[in-house]
C-alpha cells in the first residue's frame, strides 16, 4: 500500500520577507515515484537530496549562491498530463492536487553552475537555451498546472524528462526574493506568501528504487 502523504498547513496572507541577502538561491530536487511511470519526474521542494534544513526556502533561498548545481530547464509544449499521477491527500486549505501539477513539458539539468553567475532571470533562461535549443527556459516553482483546471499550483509538479536523485537543481521563483539575481535587501519587502506546507510534506505515495 502507498504511504499517506502527511497533511500540511498553509499560510496565505502577505508578510515581510528580507530579500536573499548574503546570496542564497531557493533549490529543488527530485522526488519521482513508482506511480509516475517511465519517464516522469516529480521536483519538489522537498525532493532528494535535502537541504540542511530538510526543505526548499521559497522566501530567502535556501543554498549559497556560490554552490554549483544544475539549473532545472523547462520546455513546455503543451503535452496532456499522463494518467495515474499521485496527488497528494490533504487536509489543508488548499486541494492535494496544488502540490501535483503538471508541467505540460520537459525537465533537463545542465551541468553544475554557480548561482551567482547570473544577474537576472534572463540569463538563467538564456542559459537554458543555449544548453538545449529553443524553447527552454529555467523552470519556476508556479510551473505545474493543477489538474482538471488552467490553475498553477507550487512547491511541487510532475513533468516528463529523466533526472539525478543525488544533486539539488535551481529553481526560480517569481513572487518572492529567493532568487540568486535578487538584490540583498536594504529594507524589508512585502511579498505574497505562496501557500506553505507547514511540515515540509510533498512526498511522492512511493519513493522510485535508486
Amino acid at each position: 500500500m502507498p504511504h499517506r502523504l502527511l497533511s500540511v498547513i498553509l499560510l496565505g496572507f502577505p508578510f515581510c520577507s528580507i530579500q536573499a541577502a548574503g546570496g542564497f538561491g531557493m533549490t529543488w530536487g527530485n522526488n519521482t515515484n513508482a506511480a509516475t511511470g517511465d519517464g516522469v519526474v516529480f521536483v519538489t521542494c522537498y525532493g532528494l537530496p535535502r537541504t540542511q534544513a530538510g526543505s526548499c526556502n521559497a522566501y530567502t533561498g535556501d543554498t549559497a549562491c556560490s554552490t554549483e548545481l544544475p539549473l532545472l530547464c523547462l520546455k513546455v509544449d503543451g503535452r496532456p498530463r499522463p494518467a495515474g499521477l499521485v496527488t497528494p491527500e490533504t487536509h489543508a486549505a488548499m486541494p492535494g492536487a496544488f502540490y501535483a501539477g503538471w508541467a505540460a513539458g520537459s525537465v533537463a539539468a545542465t551541468a553544475p553552475i554557480a548561482g551567482s553567475r547570473f544577474s537576472h532571470r534572463t540569463e538563467a533562461d538564456a542559459f537554458c537555451h543555449s544548453e538545449f535549443g529553443a524553447g527552454w527556459r529555467l523552470a519556476e516553482f508556479h510551473d505545474g498546472i493543477v489538474e482538471g483546471s488552467t490553475r498553477h499550483g507550487g512547491w511541487a509538479w510532475y513533468a516528463h524528462g529523466r533526472l539525478a536523485l543525488d544533486t539539488r537543481y535551481w529553481v526560480a521563483i517569481s513572487d518572492t526574493q529567493a532568487n540568486c539575481w535578487d538584490s540583498p535587501a536594504e529594507q524589508h519587502l512585502q511579498v505574497l506568501r505562496p501557500p506553505r506546507p507547514a511540515d515540509g510534506a510533498v512526498k511522492p505515495a512511493r519513493k522510485m528504487a535508486d
